[in-house]
């Protein structure tokens, strides 16, 4: 019996099969056993679920990944800026916390460049639709910045009531 469980948690995750599910995040790796190298950069697979979404970890900068979360959101309804930190709504109930990381967020334009220039486009479905940042718009607290999903380095500032796609990441940073 543990010979087969030993079996069935070491063999590298088929597409599209579910993996990752459970454990921290050396676990979940482990248990997915799928790397990516585009360039010089080394994505491993943390997560697949049953519907196919899929986290991935991105080894240069230590940040997991998400896919975009089903639907659409306004800024408003993705990020609650508080007096002390901003309570991130959609990143923090549609995604199951990854043991030793901290919690799900919106990525901050700095990190969306730093995963373009390591081709997060090339990993993770990349809609060709605006994605919202953490990063708000200097002194105007109704604006926020959103890049294109695709693999163009472009952003833009927007009103937070307009509803766009949302992708998170997790992680040390």
């Amino acid at each position: 019996m543990i010979a087969l469980l030993f079996l069935i948690f070491s063999v590298p995750a088929q597409a599209g099969a579910v993996c990752g599910i459970t454990g921290d995040l050396a676990a979940r790796v482990s248990n997915c056993s799928t790397d990516k190298t585009v360039k010089k950069f080394t994505w491993s697979l943390v997560t697949r679920d049953e519907r196919g979404q899929e986290t991935w970890l991105d080894r240069a900068s230590g940040l997991v990944w998400s896919d975009v979360l089903d639907g659409t959101y306004t800024h408003f309804d993705a990020i609650q800026y508080g007096s002390s930190y901003p309570k991130q709504l959609a990143c923090g109930t549609q995604l199951v916390r990854i043991e030793g990381l901290k919690p799900w967020r919106l990525p901050e334009l700095t990190e969306f460049f730093e995963g373009y220039g390591h081709r997060y486009w090339q990993i993770l479905h990349a809609p060709h639709e605006l994605i919202w940042a953490a990063t708000l718009d200097g002194s105007d607290r109704d604006a926020a910045h959103a890049v294109f999903g695709n693999s163009s380095p472009d952003y833009g500032v927007f009103h937070r009531g307009k509803k766009f796609f949302v992708r998170c990441v997790a992680g040390s940073k």
